[in-house]
């Protein structure tokens, strides 16, 4: 059917049903993937190795190494970290320090598990992804990308998914100035997964204040935020359980998110962008792949690694190091602004927990984990390599 809106362009109101399979929820799930490893060094090394080899989690550099990503020497954050940030050109009257921040996401699984919040957290990972940058988010466009809309289900996922959307971008109050629909993306394997794909833009008054998602030489490491873990609809445990089959299996329950925590924290983050050395957001793989990120970026533009203690305090099963998160961080403080940034989150009420610090610089840099000694760069070259074999 065909509904004019006096306010709006037409809009096409095809029959929408609810998959019955999203009611289906798994209650409870646990891992022990990790316990099992930790009685080796063998094995933990090669849990971690498969898990940062993952073709949604490897290093993308394959990819974007293929393009120019200096646009005309403007670039002060480049790829693989959590946004690009470039200089905004200098106008020829007026100086600027200005800076642009970009980001692009999608996750097509958790929008198969729930659409509506699944494309809610969409735009919540962009976000985060902004903020962890020290930018201030000003601006989404999007590519919706689903399967034949003549079939009630497929059609549901698209109705829920614009919902969800819509939503997360009232509540962060940032206008949607565009997007673009892609129909019928199906195979003989079957329909591709329901995937709105969100492109973010922020703005930094001074590019100076970029945060790199960069672990520094001498510094200590926290996670921060309302850290709530999930591993039923982790990427970790499709790496090591494999897939779960919608309609046949139970349905993964994602993690909690509230939008008004999560600007929150971000506004924290962008206020003290000073203090702070690094930073990323807690996503796919959790906090052990968000750690390791900080450590591949800081090798990448340095070439060297900074060596890594975790704090004896710190839980190491597979909930807390694996679990995916909304509302998290990871942030890289120097040792002499440590209690700066521990009152500064006690007076907004964060939460923050220490987890790690970082050593000098080394050729033989190491992760010390437990009793085990990991060098990073058997770690990276997993990361870095991950997605060769598809080049």
């Amino acid at each position: 059917s065909l509904a004019v809106h006096k306010d709006g362009a037409p809009r096409y109101k095809r029959e929408s049903r609810r998959p019955a399979y999203l009611d289906n929820i798994e209650t409870s799930f646990s891992m022990n993937a990790l316990e099992k490893a930790k009685n080796n060094q063998d094995d933990l090394v090669c849990l971690f190795q498969k898990v940062l080899s993952d073709i949604n989690i490897a290093s993308r550099k394959a990819i974007y190494e293929q393009y120019d990503t200096d646009i005309g020497i403007m670039r002060i954050i480049g790829p693989g970290q959590n946004a690009g940030v470039y200089e905004i050109p200098k106008s020829e009257t007026e100086g600027s320090q200005q800076a642009m921040a970009v980001t692009v996401d999608g996750n097509g699984y958790y929008v198969a598990i729930e659409p509506f919040v699944g494309a809610m957290h969409t735009v919540a990972e962009s976000y985060r992804n902004l903020s962890s940058s020290g930018a201030e988010p000003i601006g989404i466009t999007n590519c919706l990308n689903f399967a034949n809309p003549y079939k009630p289900e497929n059609y549901y996922f698209f109705e829920m998914a614009v919902k969800g959307m819509s939503k997360a971008a009232e509540m962060f109050q940032i206008p949607i100035t565009g997007g673009n629909v892609s129909f019928y993306n199906e195979s003989e394997d079957g329909p591709v997964l329901p995937t709105p794909t969100i492109g973010m833009v922020g703005l930094l008054e001074n590019k100076e204040d970029a945060i790199p998602a960069r672990a520094p030489e001498e510094s200590v490491i926290y996670r921060i935020g309302f850290f709530q873990p999930e591993l039923s609809c982790s990427r970790y445990r499709q790496i090591v359980s494999g897939f779960v089959k919608f309609g046949e299996d139970k349905t993964p329950q994602l993690p909690a998110l509230d939008i008004h925590l999560e600007k929150k924290v971000a506004s924290w983050i962008r206020e003290k962008k000073k203090i702070i050395s690094g930073c990323i957001d807690i996503s796919g793989g959790g906090s052990f792949v968000a750690l390791a990120k900080l450590f591949f970026a800081e090798y990448e533009a340095s070439s060297a690694f900074a060596s890594c203690e975790l704090d004896p305090n710190f839980v190491i099963n597979d909930l807390n190091f694996f679990g995916e998160s909304a509302c998290s961080y990871l942030i890289a403080i120097a040792k002499e602004k440590e209690s700066q940034a521990i009152t500064a989150l006690e007076e907004k009420k964060i939460p923050y927990e220490k987890i790690a610090i970082t050593g000098n610089k080394e050729k033989e840099a190491q992760l010390k984990i437990l009793d085990y000694s990991l060098l990073w760069k058997d770690l990276y070259q997993a990361f870095d390599n991950g997605l060769s074999r598809y080049f």
